[in-house]
């Protein structure tokens, strides 16, 4: 389906799908943890903020990928 697109967009619907992925994961990962965890409240607390962590750094990350992608241009991945 992406074989059409120039290859500046095939990377930016890679790392958008990617995040995409990632944030619905980190949601269903702090679904199941409320439930199995509610009562031991300091490994809950952690796995929380490990998890919500985790997902502020891959965000990042791919961001900071999508911006060196084209340097003169940074517009795209500074709006996201």
């Amino acid at each position: 389906a992406l074989r059409g697109l120039w290859p500046e967009v095939q990377d930016t619907c890679t790392s958008l799908g990617l995040m995409l992925l990632l944030v619905l994961f980190m949601g269903l990962a702090r679904v199941v943890t409320r439930l199995q965890l509610h009562r031991f409240m300091m490994a809950h607390t952690f796995v929380l903020e490990f998890l919500a962590t985790f997902q502020l750094c891959f965000c990042t990350h791919e961001l900071q990928l999508l911006s060196e992608q084209e340097p003169a241009h940074p517009t795209w991945p500074l709006t996201l």
